[in-house]
């Protein structure tokens, strides 16, 4: 399991880019990867306690993803089943590589995927309760992200493209029709000891964290759940 990291995010519109850009480079921040897209699968069980516990602003809460990304230069990257925890502003994630299934991504029916996924993943042994019940394929997030980081540790990222389809169908990943979003968000991830540091840095940049699900977003938009 990763260690337990601050995760603090912010929706933004073109001026908000535009500043927190600035903000950047005021900073010192960096490139530190080439941009990816990344794509993410999200599964929820028939009660989608994953959806109302992060309603209920219930902690610590659990949401089960597969994700995989794609590299602007041909990069490959093995796809992980994650589970991830959030506790307040703490996030954490229990990583599941299942580098066999990267084919299964573009070749078989979301349903048909997601069982591999869950037949792979059992060589774990995951003993967690947001993996106990049967879980259904919900949402797939698509996005570019941009990776910054200064030099004490505290890493940036930015989304930006951001596309959310509905993955409850029996069809190929590559037949599905997604919804764009017109925002961009940006999140903040830092270790427990950097806590005062950011704050610090965080003065200048003059903008409101929110509390936001990508998952929860995306449902909305979709008509599954109401999230403001």
């Amino acid at each position: 399991m990763n260690e337990d990291r601050y995760e603090i995010k912010f929706t933004l519109n073109e001026f908000g880019i535009t500043h927190a850009l600035s903000w950047l480079a005021q900073i010192g921040a960096k490139k530190k990867y080439q941009d990816r897209d990344v794509n993410s699968l999200y599964f929820d069980n028939l009660n989608q306690d994953a959806v109302k516990d992060n309603l209920a602003g219930i902690t610590p809460r659990f949401k089960v993803r597969l994700r995989w990304y794609e590299g602007k230069t041909l990069e490959k990257f093995d796809p992980n089943l994650e589970i991830k925890t959030r506790n307040g502003r703490l996030g954490s994630k229990i990583l599941c590589p299942l580098p066999e299934i990267r084919k299964s991504i573009d070749t078989k029916s979301i349903f048909s995927l997601s069982e591999e996924v869950f037949q792979k993943s059992r060589r774990f042994n995951i003993a967690h309760k947001s993996i106990n019940s049967h879980l259904l394929p919900m949402l797939i997030v698509q996005y570019q992200r941009e990776y910054y980081e200064i030099n004490n540790g505290l890493r940036i990222t930015i989304d930006k493209k951001i596309k959310f389809s509905d993955a409850n169908q029996n069809i190929k990943l590559k037949f599905i029709k997604p919804i764009n979003f017109d925002q961009y968000i940006m999140e903040l991830k830092f270790s427990q000891n950097l806590k005062l540091q950011v704050a610090n840095l965080m003065r200048s940049l003059s903008l409101t964290p929110k509390r936001l699900s990508k998952y929860l977003l995306g449902l909305a938009m979709l008509g599954y759940a109401t999230y403001i």
